[in-house]
């Protein structure tokens, strides 16, 4: 999750390298492995996008841009990168990590 983004990286790298075919995430509909790995690339590319000097709302379109597939509707694509540039901005002012983050 967002508060240790890069925790959150190893994780969903772990579950691609098992072998299921469908994934139940805690939130949303099921994915297939394929989009599951859709998901996995765009939060990495997000990531990759916040330690970055890209603007806020380039991150918010690398986010939103990432998952469009997943949503399936350009206009909540918009409200979700929209959405999502808090994030890049809070995880700037936290050194890239919330402060409850128990590991580095």
């Amino acid at each position: 999750e967002t508060a240790c983004p890069q925790q959150w990286r190893a994780a969903l790298d772990e579950v691609m390298r098992s072998p299921f075919t469908t994934a139940i995430p805690g939130h949303g509909e099921r994915m297939t492995r394929n989009q599951f790995n859709t998901y996995r690339v765009a939060f990495g590319a997000f990531v990759d996008c916040v330690h970055s000097d890209a603007s806020v709302h380039e991150c918010g379109d690398v986010w939103g841009a990432g998952i469009a597939s997943l949503l399936n509707d350009p206009a909540r694509q918009e409200r979700v990168s929209r959405n999502v540039e808090y994030y890049v901005t809070y995880l700037r002012n936290t050194g890239g990590k919330s402060r409850d983050c128990l590991t580095n």
